[in-house]
């Protein structure tokens, strides 16, 4: 993403680089137990861009979560988020950085002895900000999360999508430059799942805040998203426009996970063959070669990087072979 500045000394436009909100470098983590969560990420979102990150329980969306916000701190690699180099920060630098970052949870996770208002203004009132600031700055999220009505309720009160609000309103409420959702409709039905989307879209769209929605769903990725990233085994095996990833994608995994999704003119669904591989030994080549019907040798000994193929970023090294279509 980039921006226009139409006020050169020669009258013409000039195209600047926007810096982006968030940008990983090569980024590993590894946990005490020898779990290897994160095997080399590379990511760049920029502002006002809503992105997904999709991949099955374990491929490390949850790590990448918490680098975001400084909870995991990487083995190497570099983490840069909304102006801060998360990788060398100091203890005391962490509350800055949160306060930059909004976070959705799947649980809520509401203060329960506290109302809609109480809970979306203690964001605020722990960094010290004025009253009047805190009131007009809750006043506002309530109102974009529709929940005005609601504001002095408790949240054993309300439904699970009225919950899903508070804690969008709770996270906006310091106007982040990011926007983090972790699988924020995963709990809740099919009618409250689009309404919680439409939320967190308009959330983007009013403060042009970037968005990292975190699901393992990518039936709910096509309504709103503008990126896709797929991750598996603890990487990001492929990333591109929302167009481009249900068009023709070009990793196998991506294209096995949208045959598993219900579409037209197919009866039966193709579920993918066999389960990620256990990180405690990470594989030496590609982590999806031994569930892969296209696999060689090559694909068991090389660990592929993410190359340009396309208009899309793929780590397969069989992509310019196989030409991989979309659902067909």
């Amino acid at each position: 993403m980039s921006n226009l500045e139409p006020m050169n000394t020669d009258g013409s436009a000039e195209l600047l680089a926007v810096e982006p909100v968030v940008a990983l470098r090569g980024v590993r983590v590894q946990y005490p137990s020898g779990h290897t969560a994160l095997a080399g990420v590379s990511l760049t979102i920029n502002p006002g861009e809503f992105a997904f990150l999709v991949g099955p329980s374990g491929a490390g969306k949850s790590s990448l979560i918490g680098l975001l916000v400084r909870d995991v701190i990487p083995l190497s690699g570099e983490v840069h988020v909304a102006g801060h180099a998360v990788h060398t920060l100091q203890p005391s630098e962490v509350p800055y950085l949160r306060r930059r970052v909004g976070v959705v949870f799947q649980d809520f996770r509401l203060l329960q002895r506290r109302t809609v208002r109480e809970n979306t203004a203690f964001a605020l009132e722990v960094t010290g900000a004025p009253r009047e600031e805190v009131d007009a700055a809750v006043e506002r999220a309530l109102r974009i999360v529709g929940l005005t009505a609601l504001a002095e309720r408790y949240p054993d009160a309300l439904s699970g999508g009225e919950q899903q609000r508070a804690a969008i309103a709770r996270a906006i409420v310091g106007n982040p430059e990011l926007l983090i959702a972790d699988e924020p409709t995963t709990a809740l039905d099919v009618t409250v799942q689009a309404q919680i989307l439409e939320v967190i879209q308009k959330v983007q769209q009013t403060f042009s805040t970037a968005v990292v929605l975190i699901t393992h769903d990518l039936g709910v990725i096509a309504r709103v998203a503008d990126s896709v990233n797929v991750m598996y085994a603890g990487r990001n095996v492929e990333s591109g426009s929302v167009q481009s990833i249900f068009d023709h994608p070009s990793h196998p995994y991506t294209r096995g996970l949208l045959s598993s999704l219900p579409h037209e003119g197919v009866e039966r669904l193709q579920p993918i063959a066999g389960f990620p591989p256990n990180m405690l030994a990470p594989p030496s080549g590609c982590g999806f070669a031994p569930r892969c019907q296209f696999a060689v040798d090559a694909c068991n000994a090389e660990l592929p990087s993410l190359q340009p193929f396309d208009d899309l970023l793929t780590s397969c090294i069989r992509a310019v072979d196989l030409r991989i279509g979309g659902r067909s």
